[in-house]
């Protein structure tokens, strides 16, 4: 069977993450939405013809990343209708590589910006003028403002009440042990991890 042509104007929403055991959080992950366990970094809208020089590109500059990092979970809270894990960093050598990775990730991503392509999520007439300002900048409003640049988070359930009791995984420490790039669906969930660099 011969496989779609990509367009150039068909766009994709594209992440980049950190990722932890896919098993470690078990249980607690809802599965009312397709999602790999995550932390984000970046989100963008690409053309998809540009898609497979992103990941080769993605591959060479991040692939001597020599330190995982390591979270501890701060509390448990409902973000825009989603239950997430609040996370901190467990030493100040976790924040300082996180902040680099991501910094990093955004310059690296923001080659990749088309002008005024924006993910689904974003209603751009209905934004504050600071988020505008943010958008026409780096294509989204959220994780990049100095206040939220350093604030990771691990969503758990999509669109659910928070009436379980997550008690028991509170304080425990996540190790990060891989960085990658997925598609994204509406909530900001990882439909699918299309790239995976394992952290030294």
């Amino acid at each position: 069977m011969n496989k779609k042509a990509v367009t150039k104007n068909e766009i994709l929403e594209v992440g980049f993450f950190l990722f932890c055991e896919k098993n470690f959080l078990g249980k607690y992950v809802c599965r009312n939405n397709k999602n790999t366990p995550h932390v984000s970094l970046f989100q963008i809208a690409i053309e998809a013809y540009r898609l497979n020089s992103l990941l080769e590109c993605f591959s060479e500059k991040f692939n001597n990343i020599d330190q995982r990092i390591s979270l501890y979970i701060k509390s448990i809270k409902k973000i825009d209708g989603n239950i997430a894990l609040d996370l901190s960093f467990t030493h100040e050598s976790d924040k300082k590589a996180f902040l680099k990775i991501k910094k990093e990730v955004i310059s690296f991503s923001l080659k990749y910006l088309t002008p005024h392509v924006f993910l689904s999520q974003i209603n751009f007439q209905k934004l504050s003028n600071e988020e505008k300002k943010l958008v026409q900048k780096f294509g989204i409003h959220w994780g990049v403002s100095n206040k939220d640049i350093s604030k990771p988070h691990l969503t758990l359930c999509y669109q659910k009440s928070l009436n379980e009791k997550y008690d028991e995984i509170l304080l425990r420490d996540i190790c990060f042990s891989k960085l990658g790039i997925g598609l994204i669906g509406y909530y900001g969930n990882v439909t699918k991890v299309i790239k995976e660099i394992n952290l030294k």
